[in-house]
């Protein structure tokens, strides 16, 4: 049965996503295991957008980020940014940790988040996936997630009340009214050339608030080329501070395909996680007026994943 949410929102049907979610393995490592993809062209046909994506695939990340938003003040309004939101998993994953540990339920928590992609961006407002996004049992999840007869998974409103869904947007253009308390980009980095990623950094770090947390990774199997910009954020005059050594309960994977995981970076995510300095919030700083890269590169093109 199609839920009155489900038809509202437009989400693709079946015979849509046989033909948009591809299961797939790396180029040349047929050890990397399945991957799964929703693919979304543009108007034009010119470009390909791929999210590569599951429910709680970062099990441990999303325990540290609760841990980390139970610091904050009791009656705060917290506001956290999801960038990619892709399609909204990781948003659904967060407020689902959130809600187990108790915390949302005693503070108000918002999780906002958009992505460039139109098609991504349906999906996650509809709150209705595809089942391949899910482990086979889902039992341990309920209420939160349940079964639809037609082959979907649907997450309750009790979660979907704390994540709110932006218009598709550009990251570097993107301009909120105010910056964010947490400010969560994964595996993003990647997408852009190298010499454009400083300016994603420097847009993140401006999104953040003072005393806020900035949760950043390349990629959970390349955390080495976070190093140049960790440097940046936590050098003297940057305002970030590293948390990893707060967080050793939550070590990184140790090692990736490309050597040992530097010692910030930390969690499944292998995300490096700081603090901005300060306390409050601050008038926020308009957008660069040259800002002009995408939140995902021109294609088609295959994620390095």
């Amino acid at each position: 049965m199609v839920t009155a949410r489900h038809a509202a929102a437009g989400a693709p049907r079946r015979p849509d996503w046989e033909q948009d979610v591809r299961i797939r393995t790396r180029p040349g490592r047929p050890d990397s295991g399945v991957k799964l993809y929703v693919t979304d062209r543009d108007a034009a046909g010119m470009r390909e957008f791929m999210a590569n994506t599951g429910f709680r695939r970062y099990p441990r990340l999303m325990a540290t980020l609760v841990a980390l938003l139970g610091q904050f003040p009791a009656e705060a309004q917290i506001r956290v940014l999801i960038v990619p939101l892709s399609v909204g998993l990781e948003a659904v994953s967060l407020a689902i940790a959130g809600l187990e540990a108790g915390l949302f339920q005693a503070r108000s928590v918002t999780i906002e988040g958009f992505d460039i992609s139109a098609k991504a961006t349906a999906l996650a407002r509809s709150g209705v996936y595809p089942r391949l996004f899910f482990p086979d049992d889902l039992t341990a999840f309920a209420p939160a997630l349940r079964e639809a007869d037609d082959g979907f998974v649907e997450v309750d409103a009790s979660v979907m009340a704390h994540v709110r869904v932006l218009d598709p947007a550009d990251v570097l253009t993107f301009a909120p009214g105010k910056p964010y308390d947490m400010v969560v980009c994964l595996n993003l980095l990647m997408h852009l050339p190298e010499k454009a990623r400083p300016a994603l950094v420097a847009r993140l770090a401006e999104l953040t608030a003072p005393g806020g947390i900035l949760c950043l990774n390349n990629n959970q199997e390349w955390p080495d080329e976070l190093v140049p910009h960790f440097a940046a954020l936590t050098a003297p005059a940057a305002g970030f501070v590293s948390l990893h050594e707060a967080l050793a309960d939550a070590p990184g994977t140790g090692t990736t395909p490309a050597g040992p995981v530097p010692a910030f970076a930390v969690t499944d995510a292998n995300a490096m996680i700081l603090r901005r300095a300060g306390e409050g919030r601050s008038a926020f700083p308009s957008p660069p007026a040259h800002a002009t890269h995408s939140a995902k590169p021109a294609g088609p093109t295959s994620p390095r994943r």
